[in-house]
């Protein structure tokens, strides 16, 4: 009886450590692609749900914003994401707005913060425009910088003022 013992040569070996190296590489990269999306589709639900908190709260309340948070600008106070001032004046702005649903609304401490670690923002006065003013919520983005709006995440909030 004859045994087939194959052996496999170097460049065959070789061929086939590339090969698997390549797919690996591939679906890494794959990978890594589809929890920026993630992470990028969690920040904008998160703030689409705090956008409908602050209407909740200025409907139930009768009060603009800006009123339910006793602040102007919370995110002005970010001109980077370092610092306890940045974080706790939106934390709390954000917290004010959960409390003045009256209990509709209950939010988790993580709730606060965006899918990279900083904390959702939030600018009670922006832009006036006929008697209109604009409030936004927002994520500072991958990047985590709140000034280079190239990629935050932003849901503005009409009222009137």
């Amino acid at each position: 009886m004859a045994t087939d013992k194959r052996i496999y040569s170097l460049s065959e070996l070789l061929v086939f450590v590339a090969l698997i190296t390549l797919i690996l590489s591939v679906s890494t990269t794959m990978l890594f692609a589809a929890q920026d999306d993630a992470r990028v589709s969690k920040a904008k639900a998160d703030v689409l749900t705090f956008k409908r908190v602050a209407l909740m709260a200025t409907v139930e309340k009768g009060m603009s914003i800006k009123k339910l948070t006793g602040e102007e600008c919370s995110s002005c106070k970010c001109t980077s994401l370092i610092g306890d001032e940045c974080l706790s004046s939106n934390i709390e702005s954000l917290r004010k707005l959960v409390a003045s649903t009256n209990g509709v609304i209950h939010a988790s401490e993580s709730a606060y913060f965006d899918p990279w670690g900083s904390p959702y923002l939030i600018t009670e006065s922006g832009s006036e425009l006929n008697g209109i003013c604009t409030a936004k919520i927002f994520s500072a983005g991958g990047d985590r910088n709140p000034l280079n709006q190239e990629d935050n995440i932003i849901a503005l909030i009409e009222e009137s003022c």
